[in-house]
C-alpha cells in the first residue's frame, strides 16, 4: 500500500446499559473515521474493559450508572444531588465497579473474550477497517493466564496479532502476568509494532521492532498524569525519530467509573507522529488532538512511498548504518549484566572487563595554514445516541 488515512480515537470510558448501547457508542468513532476514508482506526489502553459492565448483572450497575447520568455539566441541580445520593447508595452496597470487573475477569474469561471479540469483529468487518481494539484483561489463549491485551482486527473481521503489556504496573501487576515480548503484526495498513504505556520509553524495544520490520510504532496509553502523558509523547517522537518510521498515539481521556471515588481522570493529547522531514512544520507532528480531557478522533494519512524515499535521502541515514563494530560488544555485555543505568551508576559493571577499551587519539601535526503535505483532521465525535 503507498499510502493510508489513519484514526486516532481519544476515548472517555463509560459505564453502558447493555452491549448494543456500547457499540453504537464505538459506532461514533467508526462513522468518523469512515467519512474521512480511514483505513485503519486505533483505540486506546483500557478501552476495551467497558465491554465487561453490561454483562455484569445486578442493582450495583444499575445505580451507577442512573449516578453518571447526574454529573453532567449542564444537568440541574436536583440531577446532580440525585446523583451523589444515587453514589452514596451504591457505595453503601459495596458497588466498587472495578472490583466487580475484576471478580468477573476472573470468573467468566472466555465469556467475556468471546463478548469482545463479536463486538470489534463485526464492526472491523462492517466498516472495512484495520482496527486496533483498544486494551483490557484477558486470558491469553495459550496458556491460559491473565495478561494486558491488545487485539489487532482486520478488514475482514478476522484477528491478526495481538500484544499482551510487558511492563506492567504494580497495580496491573496484581491483575495479569506481563507478556513475552515485542512482534510486528502484519495487516493491509503495513507493518505496526504495537506498545502500551511506558513500553514506548525504551529505545532498544523500539529498535526491536523496527528490526522486525516495523513501519509504524502504535501506542495505546490511560495515564492520570500530565507529566507521564508528555512523556510518552516524547518517547514516541523519539523511536519515531531513531527508527524513522510513523508513530501513532492513543489516550483515554476523562473520568475513570472503574476506579475509586476522588482518582483524577484519565489525561492526554493524541497525535499521529512522523520522521520531522515528512511533517509540515519539520518537528515530528503531522496531527494533535487539542484537547487532554475531551473526547475527539484525529487523522492523517501516512504515505509509505514517502518514507522508504525518506530513508534513502535523509541526512543521518540511521537505518542504513549502524556503530556495531563500537557498540555491539559494549551494549551486549552491558545488557547481559541486567544492570539499569541507576545499578551502573553505584557499583562496577559485572563483565566490565570484558568490555572494549576506547582507542586513544592519534597526535597529528598541526596542518600548515593555506593561502587567502498531507491533510490532517481533529474531529470531536456526535453526541452519544440514547439507550
Amino acid at each position: 500500500m503507498h499510502y493510508a488515512v489513519i484514526a486516532v480515537a481519544q476515548q472517555a470510558l463509560r459505564l453502558y446499559p447493555d452491549l448494543d448501547t456500547y457499540r453504537r457508542h464505538l459506532e461514533r468513532f467508526f462513522r468518523l473515521a469512515e467519512a474521512k476514508r480511514a483505513r485503519l482506526l486505533i483505540f486506546p489502553e483500557q478501552s476495551a474493559l467497558m465491554v465487561v459492565p453490561p454483562l455484569v448483572e445486578g442493582f450495583r450497575t444499575n445505580l451507577l450508572k442512573k449516578a453518571e447520568s447526574g454529573r453532567g455539566r449542564y444537568t440541574s441541580w436536583w440531577e446532580r444531588t440525585r446523583g451523589e445520593l444515587l453514589r452514596s447508595t451504591a457505595k453503601l452496597l459495596g458497588a466498587d465497579m472495578g472490583q466487580t470487573v475484576r471478580q468477573a475477569l476472573a470468573e467468566i474469561p472466555e465469556f467475556i473474550w468471546q463478548k469482545y471479540v463479536d463486538v470489534f469483529s463485526s464492526l472491523a468487518y462492517d466498516y472495512k477497517m484495520t482496527v486496533i481494539a483498544g486494551s483490557g484483561y484477558f486470558r491469553d489463549v495459550n496458556d491460559r493466564t491473565m495478561r494486558h491485551i491488545t487485539t489487532v482486527f482486520g478488514p475482514d473481521g478476522d484477528i491478526l496479532g495481538q500484544h499482551a503489556k510487558v511492563l506492567l504496573s504494580e497495580e496491573e501487576q496484581e491483575i495479569a502476568s506481563p507478556g513475552r515480548g515485542w512482534q510486528v503484526v502484519e495487516t493491509p495498513i503495513g507493518r505496526l509494532g504495537i506498545l502500551m504505556g511506558e513500553e514506548v520509553m525504551y529505545p532498544e524495544v523500539g529498535r526491536l521492532l523496527a528490526y522486525q520490520g516495523a513501519e509504524a510504532l502504535v501506542v495505546l496509553a490511560a495515564t492520570t498524569n500530565d507529566e507521564t502523558a508528555l512523556l510518552l509523547r516524547e518517547g514516541l517522537r523519539a523511536r519515531v525519530t531513531d527508527n524513522q518510521v510513523f508513530g501513532a498515539l492513543a489516550f483515554c481521556v476523562g473520568e475513570n467509573p472503574l476506579a475509586p471515588e476522588g482518582t483524577p481522570p484519565f489525561r492526554g493529547r493524541s497525535v499521529v507522529m512522523a520522521p520531522h522531514g515528512l511533517t509540515p512544520r519539520q518537528n515530528g507532528i503531522i496531527v494533535e488532538a487539542g484537547s487532554a480531557s475531551a473526547e475527539v478522533i484525529v487523522t492523517a494519512r501516512w504515505d509509505f512511498e514517502a518514507l522508504r524515499s525518506y530513508w534513502q535521502s535523509v541526512s543521518v541515514p540511521v537505518r542504513r548504518h549502524v556503530p556495531v563494530d563500537r557498540v555491539g560488544a559494549v551494549l551486549a555485555a552491558l545488557y547481559k549484566s541486567g544492570l539499569s543505568l541507576e545499578d551502573a551508576q553505584q557499583r562496577p559493571i559485572p563483565e566490565a572487563q570484558a568490555l572494549p577499551q576506547a582507542e586513544l587519539p592519534v597526535e597529528e601535526e598541526a596542518p600548515q595554514e593555506a593561502s587567502p503535505s498531507p491533510s490532517v483532521a481533529e474531529t470531536a465525535p456526535p453526541a452519544e445516541p440514547s439507550p
